[in-house]
């Protein structure tokens, strides 16, 4: 069997080595399938226009003149709405310079006329028949008014190529006028579950049936979008040796730059069933590795087919399949897109007895954290029944990866020192 170190170094250069990475490609950013969701920029982004583009006001409430001086009244001679043409602007702005006790009324988000010295909150004045006759003493110039420009410039440079594509990224380009925009290319993934014991959604399932329902296509689906892999597909085959070659076969690519990532859920154990292995190979996928030293997901199979498709093995099982996209294809894809570090978290001295690790093994544990005072995180472990106990990951922020070699280090510590860091992996999806 493969160790985990290895396992990982395998497919982090397999997944380095496509030609994804040398490729862009543009997405809309104005609809909703998520094709631009957590993608990488790959081009930099410069201002098309000021931010904010013309002065505007903060609050709604009144503009008071430039000539304002302390009267014990002032006189509203119209109001200034989000959007209103220039005209209408223009219009007041002329009015309020003739007179040192005009006022406008005025909504948050709309622009500021040209002899506004600054806006008072609706909540400081007091308005009868279309008079402010009560209004604070100390009025600051520029109050509750950003001015154009105050953000950014036309010019600048908003975003670089390489930084993220997200919540804070997405409003500023809209706010500029960019719809569409250059990201890396995302690579198809298709997602292949196995079995005849498998109900899809559409199917009915009685109460006494021996079926179980279709889940783990969907899981890992979410924590793919949330990786920014958006183009996926779904394909369910049977336990049928003929069926699963021919439904595989259709789905690799020949295609040079477009290698795809195949997920196989299920079928690459040592059942009588389990025929994904012999089928991939009839199929002349080059396999890499089959079978790795860790629990869940012992069975782990990856392989290259002559296209150059990456094809992924996953046990069929819930907590082993995820486990294992999370700890290989999730980890090299963050560390090569966004240079993800390694991330270690406190596994207390407290949890160490209960360990029952065998040998020579990785296991991976399902933990929730808290974050202590001084700032690091300590893992609080989630058992599970076993590897099929989904709800076990009720409430868990990831798991963390003890080894046998960690586990022997813990035992050398002396009584006073109590924190043994361990390997953490944080759900992309939480």
């Amino acid at each position: 069997m493969t160790i985990v170190k290895d396992a990982y170094a395998v497919v982090k250069n397999e997944i380095n080595n496509r030609s994804w990475w040398q490729m862009q490609e543009a997405v809309c950013l104005t609809n909703f399938k998520r094709e631009s969701f957590c993608r990488v920029l790959a081009e930099d982004i410069i201002a098309r226009r000021d931010a904010p583009p013309f002065a505007k006001a903060l609050m709604d409430g009144i503009a008071i003149s430039k000539n304002y001086q302390e009267n014990s009244w002032l006189q509203i001679i119209g109001t200034i709405r989000a959007g209103d043409a220039k005209e209408v602007v223009h219009t007041l702005s002329n009015k309020m310079q003739l007179t040192t006790d005009a006022a406008i009324e005025i909504m948050t988000g709309a622009p500021v006329p040209e002899n506004c010295m600054a806006i008072i909150p609706y909540e400081e004045i007091v308005i009868a028949a279309d008079r402010v006759t009560q209004f604070p003493d100390n009025v600051l110039p520029g109050q509750n008014i950003a001015r154009g420009g105050s953000d950014y410039r036309k010019g600048d440079l908003l975003f670089r190529r390489g930084g993220p594509l997200c919540t804070g990224t997405t409003g500023v380009l809209l706010s500029q006028g960019i719809f569409h925009v250059k990201v890396n290319y995302c690579p198809e993934v298709v997602i292949v579950s196995t079995g005849d014991e498998i109900a899809l959604p559409e199917e009915q399932v009685e109460v006494d049936d021996y079926r179980i329902r279709a889940s783990n296509p969907f899981v890992i689906a979410e924590e793919l979008l949330a990786l920014g892999l958006s183009k996926i597909s779904w394909l369910h085959l049977k336990d049928n040796e003929e069926e699963m070659q021919k439904g595989i076969g259709k789905i690799l690519g020949k295609e040079k730059g477009k290698e795809k990532i195949i997920l196989l859920i299920g079928g690459v154990s040592k059942g009588k069933f389990d025929y994904v292995p012999t089928v991939l190979e009839k199929l002349k996928v080059s396999k890499l590795f089959h079978r790795v030293q860790q629990r869940p997901g012992r069975p782990f199979y990856f392989g290259v087919s002559l296209g150059g498709d990456l094809l992924f093995g996953l046990p069929g099982n819930p907590l082993s399949a995820l486990m294992v996209l999370r700890r290989y294809l999730v980890t090299a894809w963050s560390e090569l897109l966004h240079g993800e570090e390694e991330c270690l978290v406190e596994f207390p001295r407290d949890y160490w007895k209960e360990l029952r690790l065998q040998e020579e093994f990785c296991h991976f544990i399902p933990v929730k954290l808290a974050c202590e005072r001084k700032g690091y995180f300590i893992a609080t472990p989630c058992y599970p029944r076993n590897s099929g106990d989904e709800l076990a990951l009720r409430g868990t922020d990831g798991f963390v990866e003890i080894s046998w070699e960690s586990l022997l280090k813990s035992k050398e510590l002396s009584p006073g020192d109590e924190k043994l860091w361990v390997p953490y992996y944080q759900w992309v999806n939480r």
